[in-house]
């Protein structure tokens, strides 16, 4: 099965920003059988929340859990 990208969005907390829609970009490959060498894999490429009018890429400011919660909803989307 080849890589696909898409987007979704999922509700998160951001702590002092308080809770927002936050658009996930991410890039999912699933084989049609798993071996050793070919395993699923979930890269999340994008974190994008708007405030005050501009898009703000936070990917690489997230914790561990909000990185494992959006990596948990992309692959929920990707089944889908």
């Amino acid at each position: 099965m080849p890589r696909t990208t898409s987007t979704f969005t999922h509700f998160l907390d951001l702590g002092a920003l308080g809770e927002a829609d936050v658009e996930v970009k991410y890039s999912a490959y699933r084989p049609r059988r798993l071996t050793e060498d070919d395993y699923p894999e979930m890269e999340l490429l994008s974190a994008v929340v708007r405030i005050g009018g501009l898009n703000i890429d936070i990917l690489d400011d997230l914790s561990k859990s909000s990185l494992e919660s959006l990596e948990e909803a992309a692959w929920e989307d990707e089944a889908d």
